[in-house]
């Protein structure tokens, strides 16, 4: 298995947590108020981002490829810089496929519109 969980074509869980708590709060220094705030900026950036994935997902069109990566690549640093490593893998995966287009890009936008759910769905568990 490669390093961004993809194997033989598929993609595939890499075995990461899907928010690394501790992570988050090394960066936010252990202030619930301040990991809220930027909890609260990466689902909003997140939610930006994956509407650019979607809406550029299957456009060939002048531009559409580079839209498609840098969103891709964005939200790869912003899931990153939140301790959401599989989310932050799933976009590096959707970065690359991005001149792929066709099916590959569809299934790198689902992988991380799922990852971006999980990652909702933790973060609503923290509080």
């Amino acid at each position: 298995m490669r390093e961004d969980g993809l194997s033989g074509g598929e993609m595939a869980d890499p075995p990461e947590p899907v928010l690394d708590v501790e992570f988050l709060n090394r960066q936010t220094f252990g202030d619930r108020a301040f990991r809220r705030e930027l909890l609260d900026l990466f689902v909003g950036n997140a939610a930006s981002l994956s509407g650019a994935l979607e809406a550029e997902g299957d456009d060939t069109g002048s531009g559409a490829v580079e839209r498609y990566r840098i969103a891709a690549h964005s939200l790869k640093g912003a899931a990153r810089g939140v301790g959401a490593r599989r989310l932050g893998l799933a976009a590096e995966a959707a970065e690359r496929a991005a001149a792929e287009g066709g099916e590959i890009r569809r299934r790198a936008t689902r992988l991380v519109l799922a990852r971006i759910a999980e990652v909702r769905s933790a973060i609503g568990e923290i509080g």
